[in-house]
Protein backbone atom coordinates (compact mmCIF):
# COMPACT_ATOMS: atom_id res chain seq x y z
CA UNK A 1 0.00 0.00 0.00
CA UNK A 2 1.23 3.86 -0.83
CA UNK A 3 0.29 5.67 1.96
CA UNK A 4 1.31 9.14 0.26
CA UNK A 5 -0.67 11.33 -1.62
CA UNK A 6 2.67 11.50 -4.45
CA UNK A 7 2.85 8.15 -6.88
CA UNK A 8 5.94 5.89 -6.44
CA UNK A 9 7.58 3.20 -7.93
CA UNK A 10 8.32 -0.63 -6.48
CA UNK A 11 11.74 -0.82 -7.62
CA UNK A 12 12.97 -4.28 -6.15
CA UNK A 13 12.77 -6.83 -3.93
CA UNK A 14 15.48 -8.01 -1.46
CA UNK A 15 15.41 -11.64 -0.38
CA UNK A 16 16.74 -13.73 2.88
CA UNK A 17 15.95 -17.57 3.17
CA UNK A 18 13.22 -17.72 0.46
CA UNK A 19 14.49 -21.01 -0.95
CA UNK A 20 11.13 -22.70 -2.78
CA UNK A 21 9.51 -19.27 -1.71
CA UNK A 22 8.05 -16.85 -4.76
CA UNK A 23 5.97 -13.68 -5.25
CA UNK A 24 3.66 -12.93 -7.82
CA UNK A 25 4.92 -9.35 -8.97
CA UNK A 26 6.81 -8.06 -12.02
CA UNK A 27 8.81 -5.23 -11.20
CA UNK A 28 8.95 -2.25 -11.51
CA UNK A 29 5.91 -2.01 -10.56
CA UNK A 30 4.28 1.59 -10.70
CA UNK A 31 1.72 2.60 -7.03
CA UNK A 32 -0.86 5.22 -7.84
CA UNK A 33 -0.73 7.76 -4.29
CA UNK A 34 -3.02 5.19 -1.85
CA UNK A 35 -3.00 2.62 -3.96
CA UNK A 36 -3.45 -1.04 -2.76
CA UNK A 37 -1.94 -4.33 -4.20
CA UNK A 38 -2.66 -7.85 -3.36
CA UNK A 39 0.39 -10.51 -3.33
CA UNK A 40 -0.08 -13.91 -3.43
CA UNK A 41 2.67 -15.74 -1.61
CA UNK A 42 3.68 -19.30 -3.52
CA UNK A 43 5.33 -21.82 -1.43
CA UNK A 44 7.01 -25.35 -2.92
CA UNK A 45 7.51 -28.16 -0.87
CA UNK A 46 11.25 -27.86 -1.56
CA UNK A 47 13.50 -25.67 0.21
CA UNK A 48 14.56 -25.94 3.98
CA UNK A 49 11.84 -27.82 6.24
CA UNK A 50 11.50 -24.85 8.59
CA UNK A 51 10.43 -21.76 6.90
CA UNK A 52 11.47 -17.83 8.38
CA UNK A 53 12.02 -16.05 4.85
CA UNK A 54 11.86 -11.89 4.70
CA UNK A 55 10.93 -10.02 1.94
CA UNK A 56 12.19 -5.91 2.08
CA UNK A 57 10.21 -4.18 -0.71
CA UNK A 58 12.30 -1.16 -2.13
CA UNK A 59 10.41 2.03 -3.47
CA UNK A 60 11.28 5.20 -4.51
CA UNK A 61 11.01 7.76 -1.79
CA UNK A 62 10.01 5.98 0.76
CA UNK A 63 11.98 3.92 3.31
CA UNK A 64 12.11 -0.11 2.89
CA UNK A 65 9.47 -1.37 4.38
CA UNK A 66 9.37 -5.96 4.99
CA UNK A 67 7.40 -9.03 4.67
CA UNK A 68 8.24 -12.23 6.96
CA UNK A 69 7.33 -15.43 5.74
CA UNK A 70 7.02 -18.22 8.33
CA UNK A 71 6.02 -22.19 8.61
CA UNK A 72 7.24 -25.45 8.28
CA UNK A 73 7.33 -27.33 4.95
CA UNK A 74 7.07 -31.14 6.83
CA UNK A 75 3.87 -32.74 8.51
CA UNK A 76 4.30 -34.12 11.34
CA UNK A 77 4.09 -37.85 12.09
CA UNK A 78 2.17 -37.62 15.65
CA UNK A 79 1.11 -41.47 16.22
CA UNK A 80 2.14 -43.19 18.43
CA UNK A 81 4.75 -46.31 18.11
CA UNK A 82 3.18 -49.68 19.26
CA UNK A 83 6.30 -50.56 21.09
CA UNK A 84 5.27 -54.39 22.08
CA UNK A 85 5.39 -54.96 18.19
CA UNK A 86 9.15 -53.31 17.82
CA UNK A 87 11.12 -50.27 17.96
CA UNK A 88 14.27 -50.62 16.27
CA UNK A 89 16.64 -47.95 15.09
CA UNK A 90 19.25 -48.99 12.15
CA UNK A 91 22.59 -47.01 11.88
CA UNK A 92 23.95 -48.24 8.25
CA UNK A 93 27.15 -47.26 7.38
CA UNK A 94 29.00 -47.86 3.96
CA UNK A 95 32.78 -49.45 3.69
CA UNK A 96 34.78 -51.31 1.34
CA UNK A 97 36.60 -54.95 2.72
CA UNK A 98 39.13 -56.24 0.31
CA UNK A 99 40.86 -59.52 1.70
CA UNK A 100 43.38 -61.34 0.30
CA UNK A 101 44.23 -65.30 -0.02
CA UNK A 102 46.44 -64.83 3.37
CA UNK A 103 43.06 -63.45 4.87
CA UNK A 104 44.91 -60.08 5.27
CA UNK A 105 42.02 -57.06 4.85
CA UNK A 106 42.32 -53.42 3.85
CA UNK A 107 39.32 -51.89 4.93
CA UNK A 108 38.57 -48.73 3.43
CA UNK A 109 35.23 -46.04 4.83
CA UNK A 110 33.31 -44.73 2.18
CA UNK A 111 31.09 -42.83 4.43
CA UNK A 112 32.11 -40.97 7.69
CA UNK A 113 28.36 -40.77 9.23
CA UNK A 114 26.09 -43.52 8.52
CA UNK A 115 22.25 -43.85 7.16
CA UNK A 116 19.44 -44.06 10.01
CA UNK A 117 16.26 -46.05 9.51
CA UNK A 118 13.61 -46.09 12.29
CA UNK A 119 10.96 -48.75 11.93
CA UNK A 120 8.04 -49.51 14.60
CA UNK A 121 4.40 -49.93 13.71
CA UNK A 122 1.12 -48.19 14.37
CA UNK A 123 -1.77 -50.25 15.87
CA UNK A 124 -4.86 -48.20 16.75
CA UNK A 125 -8.74 -47.85 15.80
CA UNK A 126 -11.16 -44.85 15.33
CA UNK A 127 -10.07 -41.40 14.42
CA UNK A 128 -6.35 -42.58 14.70
CA UNK A 129 -5.92 -45.46 12.56
CA UNK A 130 -7.92 -43.13 9.77
CA UNK A 131 -5.99 -40.70 10.36
CA UNK A 132 -2.76 -42.92 9.67
CA UNK A 133 -4.35 -43.64 6.42
CA UNK A 134 -4.88 -39.70 5.64
CA UNK A 135 -0.94 -39.73 6.00
CA UNK A 136 0.09 -42.35 3.80
CA UNK A 137 -2.75 -41.17 0.78
CA UNK A 138 -1.85 -37.75 1.45
CA UNK A 139 2.30 -37.09 2.58
CA UNK A 140 3.74 -40.43 1.94
CA UNK A 141 6.11 -39.62 -1.06
CA UNK A 142 7.04 -36.30 1.21
CA UNK A 143 8.86 -35.69 3.85
CA UNK A 144 7.48 -35.97 7.49
CA UNK A 145 8.83 -34.67 11.12
CA UNK A 146 9.31 -37.92 13.23
CA UNK A 147 9.87 -37.32 16.76
CA UNK A 148 12.72 -39.62 18.17
CA UNK A 149 10.45 -41.11 20.33
CA UNK A 150 13.45 -42.92 21.34
CA UNK A 151 15.13 -40.32 23.37
CA UNK A 152 12.15 -38.12 24.12
CA UNK A 153 12.48 -36.14 27.51
CA UNK A 154 9.68 -34.68 29.74
CA UNK A 155 9.16 -30.67 30.42
CA UNK A 156 9.66 -30.06 34.09
CA UNK A 157 8.28 -26.54 34.44
CA UNK A 158 5.26 -25.24 32.58
CA UNK A 159 5.04 -24.32 29.20
CA UNK A 160 3.58 -21.16 28.48
CA UNK A 161 2.47 -19.48 25.42
CA UNK A 162 4.13 -16.66 24.41
CA UNK A 163 7.29 -17.58 26.01
CA UNK A 164 10.55 -18.45 24.37
CA UNK A 165 11.93 -21.40 26.87
CA UNK A 166 11.14 -25.23 27.60
CA UNK A 167 12.20 -26.66 30.56
CA UNK A 168 13.57 -30.42 30.25
CA UNK A 169 16.58 -32.35 29.89
CA UNK A 170 18.34 -32.14 26.79
CA UNK A 171 21.80 -33.89 27.64
CA UNK A 172 21.16 -36.99 25.10
CA UNK A 173 17.86 -35.71 23.63
CA UNK A 174 18.86 -35.22 20.30
CA UNK A 175 18.12 -31.55 19.59
CA UNK A 176 20.04 -29.93 16.93
CA UNK A 177 20.00 -25.63 16.92
CA UNK A 178 17.86 -25.11 13.96
CA UNK A 179 16.02 -28.20 14.39
CA UNK A 180 12.45 -28.90 14.74
CA UNK A 181 11.17 -30.26 17.64
CA UNK A 182 7.35 -31.08 20.08
CA UNK A 183 5.54 -31.25 22.48
CA UNK A 184 3.26 -33.63 22.41
CA UNK A 185 0.14 -34.59 24.12
CA UNK A 186 -1.75 -36.68 21.33
CA UNK A 187 -1.91 -37.62 17.97
CA UNK A 188 -3.99 -34.37 17.27
CA UNK A 189 -2.72 -32.60 19.86
CA UNK A 190 0.37 -30.78 19.43
CA UNK A 191 2.81 -28.10 18.94
CA UNK A 192 6.46 -28.16 17.22
CA UNK A 193 9.09 -25.26 17.52
CA UNK A 194 12.43 -24.78 16.27
CA UNK A 195 15.60 -24.65 18.26
CA UNK A 196 17.20 -21.63 18.51
CA UNK A 197 19.40 -22.21 21.48
CA UNK A 198 20.23 -25.40 23.92
CA UNK A 199 21.28 -25.27 27.84
CA UNK A 200 21.88 -28.28 30.14
CA UNK A 201 18.08 -28.49 31.28
CA UNK A 202 16.74 -25.43 28.64
CA UNK A 203 15.47 -25.77 25.58
CA UNK A 204 15.77 -21.45 24.32
CA UNK A 205 12.95 -21.22 20.98
CA UNK A 206 13.21 -19.60 17.36
CA UNK A 207 9.69 -18.18 17.86
CA UNK A 208 7.18 -18.23 20.96
CA UNK A 209 5.06 -20.47 22.03
CA UNK A 210 1.13 -20.90 21.20
CA UNK A 211 -0.05 -22.73 23.71
CA UNK A 212 0.44 -23.31 27.51
CA UNK A 213 1.59 -27.07 28.26
CA UNK A 214 2.11 -28.74 31.88
CA UNK A 215 4.58 -30.01 33.45
CA UNK A 216 5.58 -33.74 32.44
CA UNK A 217 4.27 -33.02 28.89
CA UNK A 218 6.80 -35.22 26.40
CA UNK A 219 9.31 -32.92 24.29
CA UNK A 220 10.86 -34.51 21.95
CA UNK A 221 13.83 -33.26 18.59
CA UNK A 222 12.19 -34.45 14.99
CA UNK A 223 14.49 -36.06 11.96
CA UNK A 224 13.23 -34.80 8.43
CA UNK A 225 12.33 -38.63 7.13
CA UNK A 226 10.64 -40.21 4.12
CA UNK A 227 9.07 -43.33 3.70
CA UNK A 228 9.41 -46.24 1.13
CA UNK A 229 7.90 -46.17 -2.00
CA UNK A 230 5.26 -48.82 -0.57
CA UNK A 231 3.75 -49.12 2.68
CA UNK A 232 1.88 -52.24 3.61
CA UNK A 233 -1.20 -51.83 6.21
CA UNK A 234 -3.25 -54.69 8.01
CA UNK A 235 -7.25 -54.07 8.36
CA UNK A 236 -8.77 -56.75 11.43
CA UNK A 237 -12.18 -54.92 10.73
CA UNK A 238 -13.64 -51.56 9.27
CA UNK A 239 -12.47 -49.53 12.52
CA UNK A 240 -9.10 -51.25 13.96
CA UNK A 241 -5.71 -51.69 11.79
CA UNK A 242 -2.29 -51.81 12.27
CA UNK A 243 0.88 -50.30 9.80
CA UNK A 244 4.58 -51.55 9.85
CA UNK A 245 6.45 -48.55 9.33
CA UNK A 246 10.01 -47.67 8.43
CA UNK A 247 11.12 -44.28 8.28
CA UNK A 248 14.67 -43.31 6.43
CA UNK A 249 16.17 -39.79 8.23
CA UNK A 250 16.85 -37.71 5.08
CA UNK A 251 19.90 -36.51 6.83
CA UNK A 252 22.82 -38.34 8.51
CA UNK A 253 23.15 -38.30 12.39
CA UNK A 254 26.36 -37.05 13.47
CA UNK A 255 28.15 -37.91 16.80
CA UNK A 256 31.16 -37.26 18.74
CA UNK A 257 32.90 -40.46 17.97
CA UNK A 258 34.65 -41.90 21.20
CA UNK A 259 36.86 -44.97 22.14
CA UNK A 260 37.89 -46.88 25.10
CA UNK A 261 40.45 -45.03 26.61
CA UNK A 262 42.43 -48.16 27.47
CA UNK A 263 44.74 -48.93 24.08
CA UNK A 264 46.71 -52.60 23.62
CA UNK A 265 49.26 -52.64 20.83
CA UNK A 266 47.53 -49.41 19.38
CA UNK A 267 43.98 -50.39 19.14
CA UNK A 268 41.39 -49.14 21.60
CA UNK A 269 39.92 -52.10 24.03
CA UNK A 270 36.12 -52.76 25.23
CA UNK A 271 35.88 -54.54 28.06
CA UNK A 272 31.68 -54.32 27.82
CA UNK A 273 30.74 -58.00 28.86
CA UNK A 274 27.81 -59.40 26.73
CA UNK A 275 25.02 -60.22 27.92
CA UNK A 276 24.56 -63.74 28.42
CA UNK A 277 20.48 -63.88 28.14
CA UNK A 278 21.17 -66.47 24.92
CA UNK A 279 23.72 -68.51 23.99
CA UNK A 280 26.84 -66.86 22.19
CA UNK A 281 26.84 -68.25 18.67
CA UNK A 282 30.36 -68.11 17.22
CA UNK A 283 31.34 -69.59 13.41
CA UNK A 284 34.72 -70.96 12.07
CA UNK A 285 35.54 -70.36 8.58
CA UNK A 286 38.86 -71.58 7.24
CA UNK A 287 39.91 -70.31 4.16
CA UNK A 288 40.95 -73.27 2.06
CA UNK A 289 40.13 -74.23 -1.94
CA UNK A 290 39.07 -77.00 -2.92
CA UNK A 291 39.82 -78.28 -6.47
CA UNK A 292 38.19 -81.41 -7.32
CA UNK A 293 38.80 -83.45 -11.04
CA UNK A 294 36.39 -84.59 -13.26
CA UNK A 295 37.76 -88.07 -11.93
CA UNK A 296 37.03 -86.82 -8.34
CA UNK A 297 40.80 -86.18 -7.40
CA UNK A 298 40.25 -83.60 -4.86
CA UNK A 299 42.96 -81.63 -3.22
CA UNK A 300 43.03 -78.68 -1.23
CA UNK A 301 45.10 -75.63 -1.08
CA UNK A 302 45.14 -74.06 2.48
CA UNK A 303 45.65 -69.53 2.28
CA UNK A 304 45.49 -69.38 5.93
CA UNK A 305 46.77 -71.72 8.93
CA UNK A 306 43.60 -70.31 11.56
CA UNK A 307 40.47 -69.87 10.67
CA UNK A 308 38.18 -66.81 10.51
CA UNK A 309 36.11 -66.57 13.68
CA UNK A 310 32.62 -64.79 13.57
CA UNK A 311 30.82 -64.69 16.85
CA UNK A 312 28.00 -63.08 17.98
CA UNK A 313 27.34 -60.15 20.76
CA UNK A 314 24.14 -58.91 22.69
CA UNK A 315 24.32 -56.08 24.75
CA UNK A 316 21.89 -54.28 26.80
CA UNK A 317 22.13 -50.57 27.03
CA UNK A 318 20.11 -49.79 30.67
CA UNK A 319 19.98 -45.93 30.38
CA UNK A 320 20.51 -42.88 27.97
CA UNK A 321 24.11 -42.57 29.43
CA UNK A 322 25.18 -45.81 28.21
CA UNK A 323 23.28 -45.92 25.42
CA UNK A 324 24.84 -43.00 23.86
CA UNK A 325 28.70 -43.96 25.46
CA UNK A 326 28.12 -46.88 22.90
CA UNK A 327 26.63 -45.21 20.05
CA UNK A 328 29.74 -43.27 19.83
CA UNK A 329 31.95 -46.33 20.31
CA UNK A 330 29.83 -47.45 17.33
CA UNK A 331 30.34 -44.42 15.35
CA UNK A 332 34.34 -44.43 16.50
CA UNK A 333 34.06 -47.99 14.33
CA UNK A 334 32.69 -46.50 11.07
CA UNK A 335 31.36 -49.63 10.35
CA UNK A 336 33.72 -52.71 9.64
CA UNK A 337 36.66 -50.34 8.79
CA UNK A 338 38.32 -49.65 12.73
CA UNK A 339 39.37 -52.65 14.83
CA UNK A 340 39.54 -53.37 18.60
CA UNK A 341 40.52 -55.52 21.04
CA UNK A 342 37.84 -57.42 22.88
CA UNK A 343 37.77 -60.78 24.69
CA UNK A 344 36.62 -63.75 23.96
CA UNK A 345 34.33 -63.84 27.21
CA UNK A 346 35.11 -67.70 27.53
CA UNK A 347 37.10 -68.94 30.02
CA UNK A 348 39.41 -70.34 27.44
CA UNK A 349 42.71 -71.35 29.92
CA UNK A 350 42.22 -72.52 33.66
CA UNK A 351 44.98 -71.40 36.16
CA UNK A 352 46.33 -74.36 37.59
CA UNK A 353 49.04 -73.17 39.87
CA UNK A 354 50.55 -69.88 41.75
CA UNK A 355 52.94 -67.82 39.47
CA UNK A 356 55.08 -66.77 42.08
CA UNK A 357 55.90 -62.91 41.62
CA UNK A 358 58.57 -61.67 39.49
CA UNK A 359 57.84 -65.15 37.07
CA UNK A 360 56.87 -64.14 33.60
CA UNK A 361 54.97 -67.72 32.97
CA UNK A 362 51.73 -69.28 34.04
CA UNK A 363 51.13 -73.21 34.98
CA UNK A 364 47.48 -73.79 33.20
CA UNK A 365 45.33 -77.07 32.46
CA UNK A 366 45.71 -78.71 29.39
CA UNK A 367 44.52 -77.57 26.42
CA UNK A 368 46.19 -78.46 23.58
CA UNK A 369 47.88 -74.77 23.31
CA UNK A 370 51.42 -75.61 22.35
CA UNK A 371 50.34 -78.39 19.94
CA UNK A 372 47.14 -76.04 18.05
CA UNK A 373 47.42 -72.69 18.88
CA UNK A 374 51.11 -72.12 19.07
CA UNK A 375 51.24 -68.38 19.41
CA UNK A 376 49.34 -67.77 16.14
CA UNK A 377 47.44 -64.58 15.33
CA UNK A 378 44.25 -64.76 17.34
CA UNK A 379 45.28 -66.87 19.98
CA UNK A 380 48.72 -65.35 21.30
CA UNK A 381 47.13 -62.57 23.73
CA UNK A 382 45.71 -63.23 27.01
CA UNK A 383 43.34 -61.13 29.10
CA UNK A 384 43.20 -62.22 32.88
CA UNK A 385 40.36 -61.02 34.86
CA UNK A 386 41.00 -60.85 38.61
CA UNK A 387 38.55 -60.76 40.96
CA UNK A 388 38.91 -57.76 42.33
CA UNK A 389 37.84 -56.17 39.10
CA UNK A 390 41.46 -55.46 37.60
CA UNK A 391 42.78 -57.30 34.59
CA UNK A 392 46.24 -57.86 33.16
CA UNK A 393 47.43 -58.16 29.47
CA UNK A 394 50.01 -60.42 28.13
CA UNK A 395 51.43 -61.78 25.31
CA UNK A 396 52.33 -65.03 24.65
CA UNK A 397 55.75 -65.98 23.73
CA UNK A 398 55.47 -69.98 23.71
CA UNK A 399 54.26 -72.52 25.26
CA UNK A 400 55.99 -76.13 26.86
CA UNK A 401 54.49 -78.96 28.54
CA UNK A 402 53.87 -79.08 32.15
CA UNK A 403 55.37 -81.29 34.77
CA UNK A 404 52.97 -83.54 34.30
CA UNK A 405 50.67 -84.51 31.45
CA UNK A 406 47.39 -82.83 32.38
CA UNK A 407 49.18 -79.02 32.95
CA UNK A 408 51.02 -76.64 30.20
CA UNK A 409 53.55 -73.92 31.09
CA UNK A 410 52.78 -70.52 28.82
CA UNK A 411 55.24 -67.83 28.98
CA UNK A 412 54.45 -64.27 28.35
CA UNK A 413 56.10 -61.36 27.45
CA UNK A 414 56.17 -59.36 31.03
CA UNK A 415 56.16 -60.43 34.43
CA UNK A 416 53.78 -60.91 37.34
CA UNK A 417 55.28 -58.55 39.51
CA UNK A 418 53.00 -59.37 42.46
CA UNK A 419 52.40 -62.76 41.23
CA UNK A 420 49.03 -64.56 40.39
CA UNK A 421 47.18 -66.76 42.84
CA UNK A 422 44.78 -68.91 41.68
CA UNK A 423 42.20 -67.80 44.27
CA UNK A 424 42.65 -64.13 42.67
CA UNK A 425 41.91 -65.32 38.94
CA UNK A 426 38.16 -65.19 37.84
CA UNK A 427 38.77 -65.99 34.17
CA UNK A 428 41.48 -66.28 31.71
CA UNK A 429 39.98 -65.52 27.88
CA UNK A 430 41.94 -65.04 24.63
CA UNK A 431 42.25 -61.27 23.48
CA UNK A 432 41.99 -60.54 19.53
CA UNK A 433 41.68 -57.70 17.22
CA UNK A 434 38.24 -57.61 16.05
CA UNK A 435 36.45 -55.58 13.90
CA UNK A 436 32.09 -55.51 13.07
CA UNK A 437 31.18 -57.79 10.86
CA UNK A 438 28.68 -55.98 8.99
CA UNK A 439 28.44 -52.29 8.45
CA UNK A 440 24.62 -52.09 9.29
CA UNK A 441 24.23 -51.98 13.41
CA UNK A 442 20.65 -52.32 14.75
CA UNK A 443 19.08 -51.58 17.96
CA UNK A 444 16.07 -52.77 19.92
CA UNK A 445 14.43 -50.25 21.52
CA UNK A 446 12.70 -51.98 24.43
CA UNK A 447 11.55 -48.51 26.27
CA UNK A 448 13.11 -45.25 25.98
CA UNK A 449 15.26 -46.36 29.17
CA UNK A 450 16.38 -50.02 27.39
CA UNK A 451 18.10 -50.73 24.29
CA UNK A 452 19.41 -54.33 23.24
CA UNK A 453 22.25 -54.60 20.54
CA UNK A 454 23.22 -57.76 18.77
CA UNK A 455 26.28 -57.41 16.80
CA UNK A 456 28.30 -59.80 14.70
CA UNK A 457 32.65 -59.46 15.54
CA UNK A 458 34.90 -60.71 13.26
CA UNK A 459 38.48 -61.96 14.32
CA UNK A 460 41.17 -60.41 12.44
CA UNK A 461 43.95 -63.42 12.15
CA UNK A 462 46.02 -61.87 9.52
CA UNK A 463 49.16 -61.78 11.76
CA UNK A 464 49.64 -57.70 10.85
CA UNK A 465 48.82 -57.13 14.96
Amino acid sequence: WNATFEPTVLTGIAREETDGIDLDISLPRPLAPLEAITLQVGVTTTGPANIDATFSFEAENLPATSLRVTGTRTVVFSLLPDTSKGYTEKLAWVSSVFTSHDGTEQRMALTESPDTVISFTVSSHDAQIHFLDSLLWGWQHRIYALPLWHRASRSKAPAFAETYTIQCDTEHAGFRVGGMGILWGSFDRFETFEVAGILPGQLTLRRPLGANWPPRTPVMACRPARLPVEVGSSWQHGNLGSAALSFVFTEVEQEEPEDSATTYRGHPLLVKAPNWVAPKEEKNTRNIEVFESTLKARFTVMNNDVPSVVSQHSWWLKGLDNHMAFRRWLFARRGRVVPFWAPSWKADMLLAADTEPGQSQITVKAIGYRNFYASRAGREDLMIFLKNGEYLLRRVSNAAAGPDSKTEIVRVDQEFSAGLRVSDVKMICFLGLHRLDADEVEIDWRSDNLALCNQNMRLLTDGNI
